[in-house]
């Protein structure tokens, strides 16, 4: 079940006063208790979820934001949403700043892949200063629910048109995860990474060439290879460019490929 089976419950609760991580977690609890998308689980449970995903590792990225989610096993579809706080709260956030914009997501746990697919676009959305800045400066829950769904685009793998296998050469280890990040947000559920070697690791090695190489350190190199639909091709490629394109948004050290599919059938896991 990698699909959406129905569309998302979406929650947004603007400028809350809250002082702690618990009780960020006990917050957005209630409120997804509250939906019915929820059936019937209690915000204890919920929150008891939540806690146990964030004693793995923080879900805080850094610049204010923090992604708290978890799995409920009695659930058909997924609950989306975000919360921003008046004062920014202490969350263990990689780069020690406090968080003020709380998204989260609860999903079935059968739903794995699509599961990930929202962390990743999530994550594309809230990378970007001028939506973060959008979202602090909504001061109502309406505004804020309209742009939350707004700035989420996340594809769904039930699309029965055509598509394409969309492939990735990254040489930049520092772009790899952000374009890992935009293609796993818009993948048909088949994505898979290959570490690759580049032709000058073989070419040094060869009389002819040897003096071309000053350094016999492998270099970095990844093939990041998804099975896109169609209509995002165009979407997913200026995504690419936007993460990885210098100011001019040419790409150095990134190579694109796309390939119509004639026949496609089946997925594979994250």
């Amino acid at each position: 079940m990698d699909s959406f089976q129905k569309a998302p419950a979406v929650i947004s609760l603007a400028m809350q006063t809250l002082d702690s991580a618990e009780s960020v977690l006990a917050a957005i609890a209630t409120a997804v208790a509250h939906s019915p998308a929820a059936n019937g689980n209690k915000p204890e449970a919920i929150q008891k979820q939540l806690a146990e995903r964030e004693a793995i590792v923080s879900t805080g990225v850094g610049s204010g934001v923090a992604i708290p989610h978890c799995f409920l096993d009695n659930i058909d579809t997924f609950i989306i949403g975000l919360m921003t706080t008046i004062k920014p709260v202490a969350f263990g956030s990689p780069d020690g700043e406090k968080v003020d914009l709380f998204f989260f997501i609860v999903g079935p746990q059968e739903s794995r892949n699509q599961h990930i697919k929202i962390l990743a676009e999530i994550s594309r959305a809230a990378r970007q200063e001028d939506v973060r800045k959008a979202f602090r400066a909504a001061e109502d829950d309406q505004k804020l629910k309209e742009l939350l769904v707004s700035n989420l685009k996340i594809a769904d793998s039930k699309n029965e048109g055509t598509r394409c296998l969309f492939q990735v050469f990254v040489q930049d280890e520092d772009i790899f995860e952000p374009i890992l990040e935009e293609m796993s947000a818009h993948t048909a559920n088949s994505i898979s990474v290959q570490e690759l070697k580049t032709a000058g690791s073989y070419l040094n090695r060869m009389p002819l060439f040897a003096s071309l190489w000053t350094e016999q350190s492998e270099a970095f190199l990844r093939l990041i290879t998804a099975v896109v639909d169609k209509p995002f091709v165009n979407e997913l490629s200026r995504r690419i460019h936007h993460v990885a394109g210098d100011s001019k948004g040419v790409l150095q050290g990134v190579c694109i490929t796309v390939h119509e599919l004639m026949y496609y059938d089946g997925t594979i896991d994250f």
